[in-house]
Protein backbone atom coordinates (compact mmCIF):
# COMPACT_ATOMS: atom_id res chain seq x y z
CA UNK A 1 0.00 0.00 0.00
CA UNK A 2 0.77 3.71 -0.29
CA UNK A 3 2.80 5.07 2.80
CA UNK A 4 3.04 8.65 3.91
CA UNK A 5 6.36 10.03 4.31
CA UNK A 6 7.48 12.73 6.12
CA UNK A 7 10.25 15.14 4.34
CA UNK A 8 12.56 17.41 6.73
CA UNK A 9 14.58 20.11 4.94
CA UNK A 10 18.15 20.94 7.20
CA UNK A 11 19.14 24.53 5.81
CA UNK A 12 20.88 27.16 5.19
CA UNK A 13 19.29 26.50 1.32
CA UNK A 14 16.81 28.31 -0.74
CA UNK A 15 13.80 27.03 -2.58
CA UNK A 16 14.16 23.34 -2.01
CA UNK A 17 12.69 20.65 -3.92
CA UNK A 18 11.40 17.13 -3.55
CA UNK A 19 11.34 15.02 -6.44
CA UNK A 20 9.41 11.84 -5.96
CA UNK A 21 10.68 10.44 -9.41
CA UNK A 22 8.78 7.01 -8.94
CA UNK A 23 5.37 9.00 -8.67
CA UNK A 24 6.58 11.54 -11.20
CA UNK A 25 5.42 14.18 -9.03
CA UNK A 26 7.15 17.18 -6.72
CA UNK A 27 7.25 19.07 -3.53
CA UNK A 28 8.80 22.79 -3.79
CA UNK A 29 9.25 25.30 -1.55
CA UNK A 30 9.70 29.07 -2.49
CA UNK A 31 11.34 30.27 0.92
CA UNK A 32 15.04 30.57 2.60
CA UNK A 33 15.62 27.84 5.37
CA UNK A 34 18.10 29.61 7.31
CA UNK A 35 21.20 27.53 8.97
CA UNK A 36 19.89 26.19 12.15
CA UNK A 37 16.53 25.46 11.26
CA UNK A 38 14.08 23.04 9.04
CA UNK A 39 11.47 22.53 7.21
CA UNK A 40 9.19 19.43 8.19
CA UNK A 41 6.46 17.78 5.03
CA UNK A 42 4.05 15.78 6.28
CA UNK A 43 2.43 14.29 3.82
CA UNK A 44 -0.35 12.81 5.50
CA UNK A 45 -1.16 15.46 7.56
CA UNK A 46 -0.54 17.47 4.28
CA UNK A 47 1.32 20.16 6.53
CA UNK A 48 4.50 22.73 6.46
CA UNK A 49 6.31 23.26 9.20
CA UNK A 50 9.23 25.19 10.42
CA UNK A 51 11.79 23.98 13.36
CA UNK A 52 8.71 21.81 14.28
CA UNK A 53 6.23 19.08 13.63
CA UNK A 54 2.69 19.38 12.85
CA UNK A 55 1.84 16.08 14.49
CA UNK A 56 3.24 16.70 17.27
CA UNK A 57 1.72 20.73 17.37
CA UNK A 58 4.70 22.20 17.61
CA UNK A 59 6.26 24.45 14.87
CA UNK A 60 5.11 27.39 12.99
CA UNK A 61 3.36 26.86 9.61
CA UNK A 62 4.75 27.38 6.78
CA UNK A 63 2.25 26.05 4.53
CA UNK A 64 2.17 29.74 2.36
CA UNK A 65 5.58 28.76 1.17
CA UNK A 66 4.45 25.88 -0.88
CA UNK A 67 4.53 26.34 -5.02
CA UNK A 68 1.59 26.03 -6.41
CA UNK A 69 3.23 23.59 -8.87
CA UNK A 70 3.66 21.28 -6.09
CA UNK A 71 2.06 17.99 -5.81
CA UNK A 72 1.33 15.57 -2.62
CA UNK A 73 2.52 12.49 -2.45
CA UNK A 74 3.33 9.03 -1.13
CA UNK A 75 5.80 6.41 -1.22
CA UNK A 76 4.93 3.71 -3.63
CA UNK A 77 4.64 0.10 -2.65
CA UNK A 78 8.54 -1.49 -3.22
CA UNK A 79 11.21 0.97 -4.07
CA UNK A 80 10.65 4.47 -4.30
CA UNK A 81 13.45 7.36 -6.06
CA UNK A 82 13.62 10.76 -4.57
CA UNK A 83 15.79 13.57 -5.53
CA UNK A 84 16.43 16.52 -3.04
CA UNK A 85 17.89 19.58 -4.83
CA UNK A 86 18.10 23.24 -4.12
CA UNK A 87 19.20 26.24 -6.33
CA UNK A 88 21.09 27.65 -3.63
CA UNK A 89 22.55 25.08 -1.35
CA UNK A 90 25.17 25.36 1.64
CA UNK A 91 25.17 22.16 2.77
CA UNK A 92 21.44 21.64 3.22
CA UNK A 93 19.89 17.57 3.87
CA UNK A 94 16.59 15.80 3.68
CA UNK A 95 15.37 13.21 5.45
CA UNK A 96 12.58 10.82 4.79
CA UNK A 97 10.78 8.99 7.31
CA UNK A 98 7.81 6.77 7.10
CA UNK A 99 6.12 3.43 8.10
CA UNK A 100 5.37 0.32 5.85
CA UNK A 101 2.31 0.29 5.32
CA UNK A 102 0.64 -3.39 4.73
CA UNK A 103 -3.13 -5.07 5.42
Amino acid sequence: FPAPVVLKINGPCTDPVVENETAGRTLKLNYTIPSGSYIELDTDLRTVTLDGSAAAGTGASRYYALDTSSVWFDLSPGNNTLEYRAPTDDGSTLTATWRDVWA
